[in-house]
């Protein structure tokens, strides 16, 4: 009898190192598959846009390839996306940030770039990064083709610019702001 309670007891031992051992490598599983946005999106909450004349704060999210669309779009339910390669704010050049106008999936963020165009020169943009908060005025607002690539050019004074698709529900054409620091 005592043999058999040992042996109980044993297995329940087994049973309970096993269980856990599962429950590790499912939640280090989990980690790993998710790990390329979320070692991306590590900065999200120590970098916001804020656009008082939208009512919008949204978080801002680092490192986004735009060649990798699946990326992209999964950082785009989270916020919007500071482009890979980019400046970051003091740093001087062209910080390039981008974002959902209209998007087929659900998400909170998904049209927060929608009123964009609202946006007039003179207006406040603000970026907060890592505790300090910059301030922007929007200097221009253009519509350019999807494939033109000299909004990403590098500045010889720091700058904002910010992107999203035009006309909204499309992806035919780019709505550009830019704002000096």
């Amino acid at each position: 009898m005592k043999r058999q309670i040992n042996l109980h007891k044993r297995f329940l031992l087994i049973l309970a190192i096993a269980c856990t051992c599962i429950a590790i490598s499912i939640f280090y599983g989990k980690n790993e598959a998710s790990k390329t946005l979320n070692q991306e999106t590590v900065n999200r909450v120590d970098f916001s846009l804020e656009i008082p004349k939208l009512s919008i704060v949204v978080p801002v999210i680092t490192g986004i390839d735009p060649a990798k669309k699946d990326i992209y779009n999964e950082a785009l339910t989270s916020g919007v996306a500071h482009m890979n390669g980019m400046s970051f704010p003091g740093q001087g050049g062209n910080v390039f940030i981008y974002g959902h106008s209209s998007a087929e999936k659900a998400s909170k963020y998904q049209k927060v770039f929608a009123n964009l165009s609202n946006l007039d020169n003179g207006d406040l943009l603000i970026l907060n990064y890592r505790g300090i908060g910059y301030n922007y005025t929007v200097k221009e607002k253009k519509i350019v083709e999807k494939d033109d690539f000299s909004v990403l050019d590098k500045t010889d004074h720091e700058q904002l610019s910010l992107m999203t698709c035009w006309p909204i529900g499309t992806n035919e054409k780019r709505l550009i702001v830019v704002a000096d620091l």
